[in-house]
């Protein structure tokens, strides 16, 4: 009997000294749920720790309480764990992490070594492998409470272990009034965080600092995001080259990840299966750009005289006329042989007045007529009051640029038949994507990202489809061009997070989530979002181009030469045929006189002689 009360109050100092770990851990933060791992006769003495929180209990052989889902599906991150049995090769500890899911970094816990398994002394060297297991699953806040016998007549029955993660792993035995979970990833004490960089503006890219070849500095919002995080937490990054960092390749960036051999990659990406997903760094639409429409050049070569169009059109314009002349009189004569009217003659005619030209006065005409010649001189001022007119209004009316219209739908891109250029990564989303057209993915071109980066910042006029920080990015080159070779469509294809890809189950998510958050809140993402386009141009990625293209210039009257030309001379040939004209009549009615007046003065010479 006295033995069994021995034991009784053992145990019941166990789980006392488990309740009060658990209530410092709910002091700082609730405890919604407490699962138990192990055998069902370990974790019996355990059983009733904390008994006024609901507890689930997983045990070997039975069935999962949780139906085949994880704790993250029915439960929030505020659990807090206890497995009991054996530190190493203990099958119950993977099956723990597939139940956890993914929030084993937010979740808090202890690793209990009973006595029955105690009775060699445990080494530290177990206890920093196990501590190890638990920093690659992301059990970063677990302690490990070891009953090995020798507590059981104090007030606190186990031995206590933790760990401190960094600069290296290093096994501590706690003291009573020890911090239990202490944040172990606030000072990494410049450790290293193994990251790799792949050319992706304006995410990440690299900037020559001076003439030393080596001397370069990793730039890019993503870049700046991740430095920034490492100077917060007094880490460093160690870059790892990989063959082929100058494109860029995601899925090698993925499968190193998936390796183990990066804990984050700085090149931010949406959700791929294998892999972890920060926090979105942004929410990104995919667009699509395509070759921009140009100006419509309305009546180029009537307004233009200097054009080899502009004169032969008005040759065949006169051609045409004079053919029409000599067939309208051939057909009046056939049909009215006894008139003689000219309707050639009354065509130009009516061209001539159709340009504000006089109308010449018939040879037939017996006498000067003063209302001819006030006809004539308001027809002149008329003429020279509408051509300008005529002049102003056209000149006001094509010097409103008109452009044809941009392709601004997925329909629209779908109607024409545009080509698409699309990253062979991410063909196969897009294609899936929801919100496409029918048949729209016949259209998509499959291309190498990298050539397809290189063409868009080019400012090639093809179509791509890329985020719209690319595009923002690439497109920043046309603002000082006076025609922009391409046109960002205001539909787009689907809207996705990009985050930053971390290694499952890794132990830096939530402190890279957490200052994702932070760095939001404080506008530094914006802020380095505008000075990735400043790099971009320090680095030569993006040209600063001026009038790269022959600039467009208001229409004025040199423009209109053609029409000035033609009026002058129009107006010219009939004054003198006017001139000419009357000048006959006048000799025709004087014939008589100077008849007269030179037979006398040929009299008078001959009587001299």
């Amino acid at each position: 009997m006295a033995d069994d009360s021995m034991e009784d109050v053992a145990l019941q100092r166990r789980r006392d000294a488990i309740d009060r770990i658990i209530a410092t851990v709910q002091a700082e933060r609730a405890i919604l749920s407490i699962a138990y791992f192990g055998a069902i006769t370990d974790i019996e003495p355990y059983i009733t720790a904390a008994n006024t929180t609901p507890k689930f209990v997983m045990t070997e052989g039975c069935n999962d309480p949780l139906s085949g889902g994880t704790a993250a599906d029915k439960f929030s991150s505020n659990i807090f764990f206890i497995a009991v049995g054996q530190l190493l090769r203990n099958p119950m500890w993977q099956r723990m992490n597939n139940v956890l899911g993914d929030i084993q970094s937010r979740v808090r816990g202890l690793f209990v070594v009973p006595r029955h398994m105690t009775r060699r002394q445990i080494q530290l060297s177990q206890l920093g492998e196990h501590f190890e297991w638990c920093w690659r699953n992301g059990f970063i806040n677990a302690m490990i409470l070891v009953d090995d016998g020798t507590r059981d007549n104090t007030e606190h029955p186990f031995t206590v272990y933790g760990y401190d993660r960094f600069p290296h792993l290093q096994v501590r035995r706690m003291s009573v009034h020890a911090v239990w979970f202490s944040d172990k990833l606030k000072n990494f004490q410049r450790s290293s965080i193994h990251t790799t960089y792949q050319y992706d503006p304006p995410r990440v890219f690299q900037i020559q600092r001076s003439w030393a070849e080596n001397d370069v500095k990793t730039v890019g919002y993503a870049a700046e995001m991740l430095q920034a995080f490492a100077r917060a937490h007094n880490a460093t990054l160690d870059i790892i080259m990989l063959n082929n960092s100058s494109r860029y390749n995601i899925m090698s960036v993925i499968d190193q990840l998936r390796r183990g051999v990066l804990d984050i990659a700085m090149n931010p990406y949406f959700y791929y299966p294998g892999v972890r997903l920060s926090y979105p760094v942004r929410m990104l639409q995919f667009a699509i750009v395509v070759r921009s429409n140009g100006e419509i050049e309305r009546f180029h070569y009537f307004v233009r005289p200097f054009q080899t169009q502009t004169w032969i059109c008005f040759l065949l314009g006169l051609c045409y006329l004079s053919l029409v002349r000599r067939l309208s009189e051939r057909l009046s004569a056939y049909w009215y042989p006894h008139l003689h009217p000219s309707f050639g003659r009354g065509c130009l005619e009516i061209w001539r007045l159709l340009l504000f030209l006089p109308i010449n006065i018939p040879s037939e005409r017996k006498c000067f007529r003063w209302h001819g010649a006030a006809t004539f001189l308001l027809t002149v001022i008329l003429g020279f009051i509408l051509t300008n007119l005529y002049q102003a209004s056209l000149t006001s009316f094509l010097a409103t640029s008109v452009f044809r219209p941009q392709l601004n739908t997925l329909m629209s891109v779908l109607e024409h038949n545009v080509s698409v250029n699309t990253n062979y990564n991410e063909m196969e989303f897009i294609r899936n994507s929801s919100s496409l057209p029918r048949d729209f993915g016949r259209l998509l071109i499959a291309r190498d990202p990298t050539d397809l980066r290189d063409e868009l910042f080019a400012l090639r006029p093809r179509a791509y489809t890329a985020c719209v920080d690319v595009v923002d990015f690439a497109l920043a080159q046309q603002q000082h061009m006076d025609r922009k070779p391409l046109h960002e469509c205001e539909e787009r294809i689907t809207t996705l997070p990009f985050g930053f890809m971390l290694a499952p189950r890794s132990p830096y998510e939530h402190i890279v989530n957490r200052f994702i958050l932070r760095a939001e809140a404080a506008g530094l993402t914006v802020r380095w979002l505008r000075s990735a386009n400043t790099d971009g141009f320090r680095a030569g990625i993006l040209r600063m181009r001026v009038r790269n293209l022959p600039p467009k210039q208001p229409l004025n009257l040199e423009y209109f030469q053609f029409a000035w030309i033609v009026w002058s001379v129009g107006l010219l040939c009939a004054l003198c045929g006017y001139a000419l004209e009357n000048l006959r009549y006048w000799l025709q009615r004087q014939k008589s006189v100077m008849v007269r007046y030179c037979m006398r003065g040929a009299l008078q010479i001959l009587e001299k002689v």
